[in-house]
């Protein structure tokens, strides 16, 4: 009797997985436009939104636009909290989008205008009015922010913070702040603590939400935000023009998040108006025009108050393209929205005297090094998003240059 042999397994038998089919991209989509009346049409336009949200409107069936309530919003930030401005659909105001119109709703249109009538009144301003050309300029409307709700989940939904928002995948996942710690002074100015106690700091756990990396790396480039739409929280993509900016449109764009409730939508908000200021950035440095902008000005250590003023195109581009300190825009963008990597950079203090550009795999949001060397700092590994990378990873490759320096050394006789 022959003998068996232990795991004489057929080779054929062995199952493979065939190789990844290439993500979907949504259907090319063309860009909403949204101006200024004050300005002329060529160095009028605020920003674009592309047209990712859909409805099913019978009997024309599906209809691309950009949700009206996210779009409405983000003009209103940009005009300096102008909660009682409305969109148009001519420069003159008259031909106004209904006031009673579902926030839920879709612009449809391809150019809108918005209006800040004078004193809450009918009627646009004489243009053109201020703008906040950045988001370290821009003051938290504490007592007029539009009714965000705190995030509720569907009923039966275990909620995990451990998992992505997104994903809900449980590992190779970020705690990403909202606010960033970069952007503390900002934080403080603005008495962000107020919204859950003035002993907390920028740290708290309801300022951050957990995501996947690559999600994570998305957030600090400024591709999406989360904001409401029919009554959840939601990814709004913010541009999609190159092919991997589409397959993310796809995957993500409109699909509800599930986040813990302890989140404050206070600071969603900010960071919706985060993503929204950096959109902006060629309409202030690119025009070759004056504008009329309006930013935070230090009245002592903690308050603050706003300032109104009219910048040249030269100062303008001092500040806010890149070569100043108050700088939060790279130094070249090839369109009004920039790609995800133009938009993946470091916002910089004011005590800060360069400009630079973060390594693709660093978080423009989260690291504790701002204003300081870009050699990330050995005593806080706790503190920062990257604690399994610095750990596990950059420490290994340290020793490995140390090694190599000591092969060149020992070869050179030195």
């Amino acid at each position: 009797m022959s003998e068996s042999l232990v795991d004489n397994t057929n080779p054929a038998a062995l199952l493979l997985h065939g190789p990844a089919s290439r993500p979907l991209t949504t259907e090319p989509v063309d860009e909403i436009k949204f101006h200024h009346p004050g300005y002329k049409d060529g160095s009028g336009i605020l920003f674009s939104l592309p047209r990712l949200d859909r409805s099913l409107t019978p009997p024309d069936g599906v209809r691309n636009g950009v949700h009206y309530g996210t779009a409405l919003t983000a003009c209103q930030i940009v005009a300096n909290n102008a909660f009682h401005g409305y969109l148009a659909t001519n420069r003159e105001g008259s031909e106004r989008v209904d006031p009673d119109l579902s926030r839920d709703h879709l612009l449809t249109k391809s150019d809108y205008w918005f209006i800040v009538p004078a004193d809450g009144h009918s009627g646009p301003n004489p243009p053109p009015y201020p703008v906040v050309p950045s988001f370290r300029d821009w003051a938290f409307p504490h007592r007029d922010m539009p009714n965000w709700p705190r995030p509720k989940n569907p009923p039966g939904v275990d909620i995990d913070d451990s998992r992505c928002i997104v994903t809900r995948v449980g590992g190779l996942v970020n705690n990403c702040h909202l606010i960033p710690v970069a952007d503390e002074k900002w934080f403080k100015a603005n008495h962000m603590a107020q919204w859950y106690g003035k002993h907390r700091d920028i740290n708290e756990k309801t300022n951050k939400i957990t995501l996947r990396h690559d999600l994570h790396f998305a957030l600090d480039a400024y591709m999406f935000a989360v904001v409401p739409k029919a009554n959840n929280y939601v990814v709004h993509q913010l541009f999609a023009t190159d092919s991997f900016e589409k397959e993310f449109a796809s995957a993500f764009h409109n699909h509800i998040v599930l986040q813990p409730s302890e989140v404050i939508p206070e600071f969603l908000f900010a960071r919706f108006a985060r993503a929204i200021l950096m959109l902006v950035k060629a309409f202030i440095t690119q025009g070759g025009v004056r504008r009329n902008i309006v930013r935070l000005q230090a009245v002592d250590d903690e308050d603050y108050t706003t300032k109104t003023e009219w910048l040249s195109p030269e100062q303008l581009a001092n500040q806010y393209s890149g070569g100043g300190t108050k700088s939060a825009s790279p130094p070249k963008r090839k369109r009004n929205n920039g790609t995800l990597a133009d938009n993946q950079q470091e916002y910089i203090g004011d005590d800060d005297n360069t400009n630079y550009q973060t390594d693709n795999n660093d978080s423009d949001t989260d690291r504790e090094s701002r204003g300081r060397s870009r050699k990330r700092r050995r005593g806080s590994l706790d503190d920062m998003d990257g604690e399994w990378y610095d750990k596990n990873v950059a420490v290994l490759l340290e020793e490995g240059r140390g090694r190599s320096l000591k092969r060149r050394c020992d070869d050179s006789g030195t």
